[in-house]
């Protein structure tokens, strides 16, 4: 789930470098549409579940893990942010500056 992760938030991190370099503001102030772009991925994975009960499980939750997910947001953003790019020629950048 991580790399499908990774593609929902790239757009938001995106978005804020190239409006001021500032991701984690960016994302905090975003932290609804980030919840439910994450939450989206992990929807799309219970579209599937092993069980009629695990499908009845997961469909009780997206009102209270949004709210989790968005309360979240702010160290999802620090990871981010902290997180090495990679460049190209595959050496690592330095993280980010916020």
């Amino acid at each position: 789930m991580i790399d499908d992760f990774v593609k929902r938030l790239e757009p938001f991190y995106a978005a804020a470098q190239a409006k001021n370099g500032a991701g984690r503001p960016a994302m905090n102030a975003r932290a609804s549409d980030v919840a439910e772009a994450l939450l989206a991925s992990a929807t799309r994975r219970a579209a599937a579940p092993a069980t009629p009960a695990s499908r009845k499980t997961y469909e009780k939750l997206p009102p209270t893990g949004k709210k989790h997910v968005e309360a979240a947001v702010p160290r999802i953003g620090r990871l981010v942010a902290s997180t090495p790019r990679p460049r190209r020629h595959g050496t690592t950048a330095a993280p980010p500056t916020a």
